[in-house]
């Protein structure tokens, strides 16, 4: 009965130690994105990483965000590449389509608070933007750089 208990809490300890090591660097690997601040006007963003393409104002309380996402090197589309964004009222998330186009139309969506935009796709280096949906519309590019 003692050895079955000993061997339990082991197996619980290194368990949850082994947890811990994965979250780690799991938080670490966040913190290796490459990040940006999104602007509305081209000047003043790195454009090797992000793109405003352009903005509209609809006359609904719904707002749209259009993401595409592209290789950095060869502007090619990324498909399947995981897109979620959040600030502290609204959360979404989804992945790119074919072309590479993720695109999101809520009620709610647009906020005077910064949203956390973030891209990852397994073969390439994931994107952590900031921004502020004003616009009734956004439509902006990222560019991943491969890993």
């Amino acid at each position: 009965m003692k050895i079955n208990l000993l061997c339990f809490i082991i197996t619980l300890l290194l368990y949850t130690s082994s947890c811990k090591t994965n979250f780690n660097a799991g938080k670490q690997a966040v913190n290796q994105c490459d990040t940006a601040t999104l602007n509305f006007d081209n000047l003043d963003n790195d454009t090797n990483m992000v793109v405003f393409i352009r903005g509209a104002v609809f006359d609904t309380i719904a707002c749209l965000s259009n993401i595409e996402v592209v290789d950095r090197k060869n502007n090619a589309t990324i498909k399947n590449a995981q897109v979620s964004f959040a600030n502290k009222n609204y959360k979404y998330s989804g992945s790119t389509n074919s072309n590479g186009i993720f695109e999101v139309f809520k009620t709610g969506l647009c906020s005077f608070d910064n949203y956390d935009l973030m891209i990852s796709h397994k073969d390439y280096k994931c994107m952590k933007l900031t921004y502020n949906q004003l616009y009734g519309g956004v439509w902006i590019k990222i560019k991943l750089n491969h890993k």
